[in-house]
C-alpha cells in the first residue's frame, strides 16, 4: 500500500492516523496517546470508492461540542475537475456516512461566478489537475 496523504487526530485514549492511498482507500490506524508517535497499527480500511471518488487530501475534524467528526476528502469529478467531499461519523472509529458528497452537491467546489471576472482556479486543489480520467 503507497500512502500519499495522512491525517493524525486524537481522542483522550488514542491516536488515529487516516490515510490514504489514491486508489480510492481511506484507511485508519491508531496507537495509544503514551506510544504516539510510534506503535501505530490495526490497520483498518474505512472507505473504499472508485479511485476518484475518494482521491487524496483528507482531513478530520470533531465538530466542536458534539462527538461528531467531519471528513474532508478530495475528489475528481468527471470532468476532471477536484472538488471535496465530506462524511461525518459519530466517533473516531464510527461509520462514515455522506454529508456532502457528489460533484452537485460538494464540500467545496470552483462554482463560477457570474460578474466577478475570471476564475483564478479551475480547481480547489492546490495539487493541480488531477490525472487523466479513463
Amino acid at each position: 500500500m503507497l500512502v500519499r496523504r495522512a491525517w493524525v487526530i486524537r481522542d483522550d485514549a488514542k491516536c488515529y492516523l487516516f490515510s490514504s492511498d489514491d486508489n480510492g482507500h481511506l484507511f485508519r490506524s491508531e496507537t495509544t496517546v503514551g506510544e504516539f508517535p510510534g506503535g501505530f497499527g490495526n490497520t483498518q480500511l474505512v472507505l473504499r470508492e472508485s479511485e476518484f471518488a475518494l482521491f487524496e487530501g483528507e482531513a478530520v475534524h470533531r465538530v466542536q461540542g458534539t462527538s461528531t467528526y467531519l471528513l474532508m476528502m478530495e475528489a475528481i469529478g468527471s470532468d476532471g475537475r477536484r472538488y471535496y467531499r465530506s462524511f461525518t461519523a459519530q466517533g473516531l472509529t464510527g461509520r462514515w456516512q455522506p454529508l456532502a458528497a457528489t460533484p452537485s452537491r460538494a464540500a467545496t467546489t470552483c462554482p463560477s461566478r457570474p460578474g466577478h471576472g475570471p476564475a483564478t482556479s479551475a480547481t480547489v486543489s492546490s495539487s493541480g489537475p488531477g490525472p487523466t480520467r479513463r
